[in-house]
This record gives structure tokens, C-alpha cells and sequence, in this order.
């Protein structure tokens, strides 16, 4: 029997991001310059973070690459990279937004380098062609309005993800709410260098050779193993799949009400990707409190007048035969199952008020030695 254990976990939203290798935490608006994770492409007055409307309605940090007119680099950022396996498949996502009276190319890709050595300088895209800077993707959005890029990095032989392209939320399908829209814009996917088990990849957002002017704004960049659980890119796109156009679910698999956070749609694991229970949690758990609603009865049943208490002799009996008091589980059984909570304690529970019975026994037991002490006494 399990016990229900009610934990109170504050789950962040990235992590649910739980899934993506790269954060925001370093992201504080108000700041300007490289952070302590994404170091900058062009200037540290070009770059900077501010609140702004995310693409769910919500007031969010976000990345902000002011161009001033200078050739080149013209703002944006580089991530300080993240090992891949190149058996696997990986998801990249950009939330990227425009706004400014000239129109400016942005860019969204990676650098790869080799794990602890150099820039690994061909990248080869799933049509089989190669380039010497991947960019996923690269053009001139229209202004004001955010935009989803969605591309892909595979094993050798990968042909390129079911969902690539650049989406806008506001062409979302009327009659199917639930499905992407046609992509505005294409993006490029690529394989991994099959000659490298693990490659460190570097995502990169930035603009180039821009007007003084011009801006584009960031957020959300996500690197994401598919063979976990990620979030649906149709969520991503809307912030939910349960109702039409965005709205203030994010990011997340988790479902809000009020102040309530839920997940009913399988387990969960922390510090591991096998979670065999409702939550399973590889590692400490640091809490004040545990309360655990009962599956087995609490023993006061021990002290009713028809509980059969064992003698010391069968105790002593049970010992000697199986190396454990009775009713309660052996240490290899515990080793090899764990130990369920809730049942142990009553176990346990059951144990002491047995050894209470036993105590006042035995003070019975003492006292009717002592009067016919007493009495021996009183006679001599």
C-alpha cells in the first residue's frame, strides 16, 4: 500500500522549463551588457534587458538589441553553450519580435565547437549542403508582432523536423485551434558531424548591419532533447492548447488555478527521467513538514482486550527463526522495496504501544512481587 504524501514543492516555471538547457535567470531587466550565461553580439550599449508584453499577454523580461547604425554587429546574443549528444535530436525555439521605420535582417542560429577544443567550422544542413555559420533562420520580420522560430539539430541521416518554421500565433486555424498555421517564414534544420559523439553548441540571436533605429526584441530561447517531455510547439505558439490564441498559460505543462498548480496527465520526476509513482524524486527532499494520509489503520487496535499480544517467549522465538520482530518487514526487503512511509510508522507505532503493554506487565507483575515482600516482611 502507498501513502499519499502532500508536499508543498514550488515547481518554477522553467523547469519547467524542466526541459529546456538554457535559462533566463541572468535576464533582470533594467541591466545592459553581456550576463553571466549569454555574452553579446555588438555592443554593450546595443544590448540590453527590459520589460516588455511577452507573446502571451503577460509583462516579461526580455532581450532588447538597439541598433545604432554601425556596420557589423548591430546587437544580440550568444548563449556560453550547451554539450549535445549527436545520437540525439534536439528542438530550438526563439520567441523574436521587430519593431523600427527600416526594416532590419535578424538572425537565429548556433556555433558549434568541438567539446573542450575548437569551432567546428562546416555544419552540414539536412539537404546535405554545408554552411561555415549555421543560421536557422534569417529575414526581415514585419513590426510589432511576435514570432516563433522553430528549427532543428539531428543525428546523421535526420531529415529535418515535422514543425519547422517561423509561426505567428495570429494565424492560428479558427476551426482547429489545437493545430500550427502555416509557417510565414521557413527555417533550416541541420545534422550533427558524425564524427563527434557530443558537440557544444553555442545559440546565437542577432541583428546585422542595421539602421540606427531599428530594435528586436528576444525571449524564451529553448534547446530541448525530443525524446523527453516537451511542451507541444502548438502550446508554445498559443500558451495552451484548450483554448484559442495565446493566453497566460506559457511555456509550462502545468495548470493554473489561482494559486494552485497542477499535473494530472502522468508522473513526475526530479533527478530523474523514470518516474515510477505520482512523484519520484532522485535525491533529498528539504522540508519542514511531511503529513501523510493514512492507507493502513493506526494501532490503537493494540490496546482492545481481543488483540493477541505475543508473549517475550515468541518474540524471542520469531528472532531466532527470521532475524526481525514480527509484522515488521526485514532489512532486505526494506533494501530491496524501500520503505512506504505512512505503513512503517504505524508499524513502528504498533511496536511501542506493544512494549507498553509489556511495560505495565511487567509493573504488575513487579508490584505483586513487592507485596509479597511486604508480606514476608511483616511476618519475619
Amino acid at each position: 500500500m502507498k501513502a499519499s504524501i502532500t508536499l508543498l514543492l514550488l515547481l518554477l516555471c522553467a523547469t519547467a522549463t524542466s526541459q529546456n538547457l538554457l535559462n533566463m535567470d541572468s535576464w533582470i531587466a533594467g541591466t545592459s551588457g553581456a550576463t553571466s550565461d549569454y555574452s553579446l553580439q555588438g555592443t554593450a550599449a546595443q544590448n540590453s534587458r527590459v520589460t516588455l508584453t511577452d507573446p502571451y499577454g503577460n509583462p516579461m523580461t526580455v532581450w532588447q538589441s538597439a541598433a545604432d547604425g554601425a556596420a557589423g554587429m548591430n546587437g544580440g546574443f550568444s548563449h556560453s553553450g550547451v554539450t549535445l549528444d549527436t545520437s540525439k535530436t534536439y528542438r530550438f525555439t526563439f520567441w523574436m519580435r521587430s519593431t523600427g521605420p527600416n526594416g532590419c535582417t535578424n538572425y537565429a542560429g548556433y556555433t558549434p565547437y568541438e567539446v573542450g577544443g575548437p569551432l567546428i567550422t562546416s555544419s552540414e544542413r539536412v539537404n546535405g549542403s554545408t554552411s561555415t555559420w549555421p543560421y536557422f533562420f534569417s529575414a526581415n520580420l514585419p513590426n510589432d508582432t511576435w514570432y516563433l522560430v522553430v528549427a532543428y539539430i539531428g543525428p546523421s541521416g535526420f531529415t529535418g523536423g515535422s514543425d519547422s518554421g517561423v509561426y505567428n500565433a495570429a494565424d492560428m486555424d479558427p476551426n482547429n485551434p489545437t493545430a500550427l498555421p502555416t509557417p510565414a517564414f521557413s527555417t533550416t534544420d541541420f545534422r550533427f558531424p558524425s564524427n563527434q559523439s557530443q558537440v557544444n553548441v553555442r545559440v546565437r540571436n542577432f541583428m546585422w548591419s542595421c539602421s540606427a533605429g531599428d530594435v528586436m526584441y528576444s525571449y524564451d530561447p529553448r534547446v530541448e532533447d525530443v525524446t523527453g517531455q516537451i511542451t507541444p510547439t502548438a502550446e508554445l505558439l498559443y500558451g495552451s492548447t484548450t483554448a484559442p490564441g495565446p493566453g497566460p498559460g506559457g511555456d509550462t505543462v502545468w495548470n493554473t488555478s489561482g494559486n494552485v498548480i497542477s499535473y494530472t496527465a502522468g508522473n513526475v520526476g526530479i533527478g530523474t527521467t523514470s518516474p515510477d509513482e505520482a512523484l519520484t524524486v532522485k535525491g533529498k527532499i528539504h522540508t519542514e513538514e511531511v503529513r501523510v494520509d493514512l492507507s493502513v489503520p493506526a494501532p490503537d487496535y493494540v490496546f482492545k482486550k481481543e488483540y493477541k499480544l505475543l508473549s517475550l517467549s515468541e518474540i524471542q522465538a520469531h528472532i531466532d527463526t527470521y532475524g526481525h520482530l514480527p509484522n515488521v518487514p526485514s532489512a532486505k526487503e526494506m533494501e530491496t522495496k524501500g520503505v512506504e512511509l505512512g505503513t512503517m510508522e504505524m508499524k513502528l507505532l504498533e511496536k511501542i504501544e506493544e512494549l507498553t503493554l509489556y511495560l505495565l506487565q511487567q509493573n504488575q507483575q513487579i508490584e505483586e512481587l513487592r507485596k509479597q515482600v511486604d508480606n514476608l516482611k511483616s511476618k519475619g
